[in-house]
């Protein structure tokens, strides 16, 4: 049942004698504390499968004050997990797994004892992959080209321009993975005639396919170079199915 605004406080205030269940109400229907300077926290990502983990982010709190959270579904009562100190500048982060069933669920941030400051912000959890179904960002380079959603990878032979030597792209973060497009965000390593740097860059893999193995892997990456990087294109195509792009075949 939904609370309405007024019964908000009082149940934070009997949720300091009674921790299993933090005040705030899961729903997102109660009022904002500080309209003109509210704080905010967002869950990184905002889609995750079940039994992964989550950053959640929060920015606008009162420096050193302590912050509970909570998770709910939507229009209920949230159950508190854990306790935040925000830093000086008003911020704050917690990682945490989810391993609740897949469904829509509610993060509240409350903070002190009366709950005056609240967010809430939505994260859906989602079934994981099947086993065997394991979607790889195929590389040239075997060290990563196993592992699934990335924070690095490198590119050569094939697979980049003829005028590249290498392409190494670093600390991806990914979203939508495992779907028809995954997109991230991160910094490119370009290296050509000898000479190597490193600027941003996003990255949109498409063609998933599956080769020599049960796996599907994303064969076809488009990077977005933010900065020259020395080769004098800002679009790259990064290709490692020989019937995409020619070459050599290999096991993904």
């Amino acid at each position: 049942m939904r609370r309405t605004a007024a019964t908000l406080l009082a149940t934070a205030l009997t949720a300091v004698a009674a921790p299993s269940a933090l005040a705030a109400p899961a729903d997102g229907t109660g009022p904002s504390a500080h309209a003109a300077a509210a704080p905010v926290i967002n869950v990184v990502p905002s889609v995750v499968p079940r039994g992964e983990r989550v950053a959640i982010r929060g920015h606008g709190w009162t420096p050193g004050a302590r912050v509970r959270l909570a998770i709910g579904p939507p229009e209920s009562d949230a159950d508190p997990f854990a306790v935040v100190r925000v830093n000086r500048r008003g911020r704050f982060v917690k990682r945490v797994t989810f391993r609740g069933p897949p469904a829509l669920w509610i993060v509240v941030a409350c903070e002190g004892r009366s709950c005056k400051r609240v967010d809430r912000a939505k994260v859906r959890v989602v079934k994981p992959a099947k086993k065997g179904q394991k979607t790889l960002l195929h590389t040239d380079r075997p060290q990563s080209r196993y592992l699934e959603r990335p924070r690095r990878v490198g590119y050569e032979g094939f697979s980049i321009p003829g005028n590249v030597d290498s392409i190494d792209l670093l600390r991806l973060r990914w979203s939508s993975w495992g779907g028809g497009k995954a997109t991230a965000t991160g910094r490119a390593r370009v290296c050509a005639n000898g000479a190597c740097k490193t600027v941003g860059a996003s990255a949109t893999a498409r063609k998933r396919v599956r080769y020599e193995s049960r796996e599907w892997f994303y064969s076809r990456v488009t990077l977005r170079l933010r900065a020259d990087a020395g080769i004098g294109m800002r679009r790259v195509i990064l290709c490692t199915l020989p019937a995409l792009c020619g070459g050599r075949p290999g096991p993904p």
